[in-house]
């Protein structure tokens, strides 16, 4: 096993002191706020085209919905009379809101004066005769989202991402998208992978990064996502070419996850065997200096994973990885890395080393590491604030 740490150091004491502080505040947390049917996984809508009621469930599961609203799926159901363009983001479900309607549901766990990204992913259907909806975002009935007019994103394209920060208040809120037809005929948006979770100005934007987007184990119960094709995606994530593992996401208690505790949030990716993923990260600085930190473990099964973990064209980590054991922690890996320019790609992989091995990962960040002489200023600032405290108290 091999774990990767990188040492901040200062020429000032103080400084030293608060790069290490630093450092520690991007470690794991409980950071994830649960979302009910993140996915609109939970329920069946057997009757076409998939509105609630009439032969359907009466309402989406984990969720309050107003208008003409439902659920499509891509492989089966009701098909996908609106959710009839762009590629499914997570599996193969999605909710739909007709003309004027909302979905809402209150989220319980915020730490007031906490950052939060509220996640989500949004298309518009696309029959040409049809109009194109105007959608807003609200938690608790205040924007943090202004209306967006939703143009269908068409073809085998992806959905529109949306990462909103948002400081909580208190700690609850309602969580709340509203739509309306931007000429008043006949329009809808369809709407999956939902996520919230805590994070700082710090923080570069990962989609869905601790896979909470997915919910509970997804059917069947061991989680599978499909080879290929509809279902296949995992909220914010492509997965790689020319591979033949599984790629499948468990919640705490599912069958994968005999190793270890979960050490953020519910849910763990699983690559099983050959396979892999990858997400393209934006808004680095060209030459700044970024530190990328991970959960990551193996199933406990005697067939222990061959890791891989690539960021900005270099290896973080490559290695055999044993079971963690019940009830332990999952290893942590610490890598920083100087960007190239204002994009990176990171890249999971299970490079296959038996019949069934399984790869975890969890709860994964990208952070900016602040420059030398910010941290140099920083520790000026507080070493004269002990000086100015000693002063009084003297």
């Amino acid at each position: 096993m091999k774990t990767v740490f990188h040492r901040c150091i200062q020429p000032v004491s103080a400084a030293v002191i608060l790069c290490a502080a630093f450092l520690s505040k991007t470690a794991w947390g409980a950071d994830s706020i649960f979302v009910n049917n993140p996915s609109f996984q939970a329920d069946q809508f057997p009757a076409y085209p998939g509105y609630t009621g009439n032969g359907n469930p009466g309402e989406i599961s984990g969720w309050i919905g107003s208008g003409g609203h439902g659920v499509n799926q891509n492989n089966g159901g009701p098909g996908s009379p609106f959710g009839d363009n762009g590629v499914y983001p997570d599996s193969n479900m999605i909710a739909f809101i007709q003309g004027t309607g909302s979905l809402s549901q209150t989220l319980d766990g915020f730490e007031p004066g906490a950052l939060y990204w509220i996640q989500g992913f949004e298309n518009a259907r696309s029959a040409t005769d049809r109009d194109i909806p105007a959608v807003t975002w609200s938690m608790d009935g205040i924007v943090i989202r202004p209306e967006t007019i939703l143009t269908p994103a068409g073809g085998s394209n992806p959905y529109y991402f949306v990462n909103q920060s948002w400081i909580a208040p208190a700690s609850s809120a309602t969580l709340s998208i509203n739509t309306r037809a931007s000429l008043g005929g006949d329009a809808t948006v369809v709407l999956d992978g939902f996520s919230v979770i805590k994070r700082t100005t710090s923080d570069i934007v990962i989609m869905n990064p601790s896979f909470e987007a997915s919910g509970a184990n997804l059917p069947p119960a061991v989680g599978y996502f499909s080879t290929n094709g509809p279902g296949s995606e995992v909220a914010g994530w492509t997965r790689l070419a020319n591979t033949n593992g599984n790629v499948a996401v468990n919640s705490i208690g599912g069958p994968f996850l005999d190793s270890g505790v979960v050490p953020e949030g519910n849910n763990v990716l699983i690559l099983q065997n050959a396979t892999g993923v990858s997400q393209t990260l934006q808004g680095l600085t060209l030459g700044s200096s970024y530190q990328l930190t991970l959960s990551y473990a193996g199933r406990d099964n005697g067939e222990d994973p061959h890791i891989r973990i690539s960021i900005e064209n270099q290896v973080a980590f490559d290695a055999f990885v044993p079971a963690v054991g019940a009830g332990n922690a999952y290893n942590a890996l610490t890598y920083n890395f100087t960007a190239t320019g204002s994009s990176t790609t990171l890249i999971l992989e299970s490079l296959g080393s038996g019949a069934d091995s399984s790869a975890f990962f969890d709860n994964i960040r990208v952070v900016a590491i602040p420059e030398p002489a910010s941290l140099s200023l920083l520790g000026l600032a507080a070493a004269t604030l002990l000086v100015r405290r000693r002063k009084l108290n003297s």
